[in-house]
């Protein structure tokens, strides 16, 4: 199988950008500035929800993939997570909708309907990621009592046992986060760039070409580094629960709110290597990643302008 794109990652997000506007007044920015505050604080509702689950005594690892339209990338990694899993562990996959206005609803719910250990939730408003995490790790410490949990984005494609590799490579590492290799690794996370183990790389999309690049890693170790993309990270529960931002009543905030969309990892990692944890880099693994899909769609549904950006 071959995960084929109808369109190319830069047609996607090309015709949907808009320019900022040269000089909003100061009172927009202020209602901005609030709104933005105030729509991270609250706890979101859902509007539509799908769970499917088996039991089972093998850990639970739990993948939140968090999305904002472009089903085209989201249905190839729901494929690709599928053909990746081992049994090793109970995988348990949490799709976190963020208010898609396009198709993306029905076509999760028609990939994962016949599946095992799925969890579909679609938020009634849209709030931005860093709200998506922070439920999406409360749901799955308290509702999946989840072991260990990552966060992906959903333009990316895992190769064969790469979860559970991330997995075993926490173990004994103390409090820690992993992540893995990959083609776009952001500009503030170059140690993970694939180049620099495999010089002759060339980016492909097609399943077997991230095969064949995932078995070249295989011989590379775990090594510590500063930070690693949130485009596809995790670590055991506890560091989670033992690294939260910030309580209010019941709520719990694992990641700081006032960060909307961006920054968010890197404040969390911030936190976990003051507190003496451990930032990791899986130098075994790859995950491709197209990278930005999501990036400069407009968000107008709150108040009416047009500079708010999510990621």
């Amino acid at each position: 199988m071959s995960y084929v794109i109808n369109h190319s990652p830069t047609g996607v997000y090309k015709n949907t950008f808009k320019r900022l506007p040269a000089s909003p007044p100061f009172c927009s920015f202020l209602q901005i500035f609030l709104v933005m505050i105030f729509s991270n604080l609250k706890t979101p509702s859902i509007s539509k929800s799908f769970e499917k689950l088996t039991p089972s005594k093998l850990p639970v690892v739990a993948l939140i993939m968090s999305v904002f339209e472009h089903w085209e990338y989201t249905c190839d990694a729901l494929r690709s997570y599928f053909l990746s899993l081992d049994d090793r562990y109970q995988y348990i996959l949490v799709v976190i909708d963020d208010c898609s206005l396009d198709k993306t609803s029905e076509y999760i719910v028609d990939e994962i309907q016949n599946k095992e250990n799925v969890v579909y939730l679609r938020f009634k408003d849209n709030g931005g990621l860093t709200r998506l995490w922070n439920y999406g790790v409360d749901y799955c410490l308290k509702r999946l009592q989840a072991e260990y949990i990552f966060l992906v984005n959903n333009d990316i494609l895992i190769p064969k046992g790469v979860l559970g590799d991330l997995v075993e490579g926490l173990k004994n590492k103390g409090q820690a986060v992993i992540g893995p290799l990959t083609n776009c690794p952001g500009f503030h996370q170059k140690t993970q760039d694939v180049r620099i183990f495999l010089k002759d790389y060339q980016p492909s999309h097609l399943d077997q070409d991230i095969e064949r690049v995932s078995q070249s890693l295989v011989s590379h170790q775990v090594e510590d580094v500063d930070e690693i993309n949130g485009f596809f990270w995790g670590g055991y529960c506890e560091v989670f629960m033992k690294n939260v931002f910030w309580r209010w009543g019941k709520t719990v905030y694992y990641f700081n709110p006032f960060f909307r969309n961006l920054r968010n990892e890197r404040e969390f990692q911030g936190r976990l290597r003051q507190k003496g944890g451990r930032v990791l880099l899986a130098a075994n693994s790859f995950v491709f990643h197209y990278k930005d899909i999501s990036m400069n769609r407009v968000n107008t549904r709150r108040i009416d302008h047009k500079w708010i950006y999510r990621k």
